[in-house]
């Protein structure tokens, strides 16, 4: 348990300036949205797609960070090939879903657009325990 606490800790830098500042835009919109009295819902806001366009981002800066060598051995990698694996399945994922919500943003129905909005959520809240998990792994 304390190696839990200690991990999580160590996290707390992470989570701030990776997760809660790059997703802080979004709650931002709509309290000026409320304070400009221009009613905005979530999903007018993330609609698009912006939240795919972060978990790409998330997982490449993931990617760089696990490959760089712990040791002093140049080209020596210590990552689990899975965590690349899931690293790899997920920029896809994130990235086909981007591509799609932009592709078809204009064209879409409310129900096409809702089903966009709760995927870009999905792939969000995955790729966050993802890159937590990922890096809670390095630590040790």
């Amino acid at each position: 348990m304390e190696n839990f606490i200690a991990n999580l800790v160590q996290l707390q830098d992470w989570f701030i300036f990776e997760v809660i500042i790059p997703l802080l835009s979004v709650p931002v919109a709509l309290f000026i949205a409320y304070l400009m009295d221009i009613p905005r819902k979530l999903s007018e806001i993330i609609k698009d797609g912006q939240l795919c366009f972060y978990c790409t981002t998330t997982l490449a800066t993931l990617w760089n960070n696990i490959s760089k060598p712990k040791n002093t051995t140049p080209f020596e990698v210590t990552v689990p090939s899975w965590e690349y694996g899931v690293i790899i399945i997920f920029l896809l994922l994130s990235t086909a879903a981007y591509v799609v919500a932009v592709i078809n943003i204009q064209n879409s129905t409310e129900t096409q657009i809702n089903r966009m909005q709760k995927t870009s959520i999905y792939i969000t809240m995955s790729v966050i325990i993802i890159a937590a998990t990922i890096r809670t792994l390095q630590i040790q």
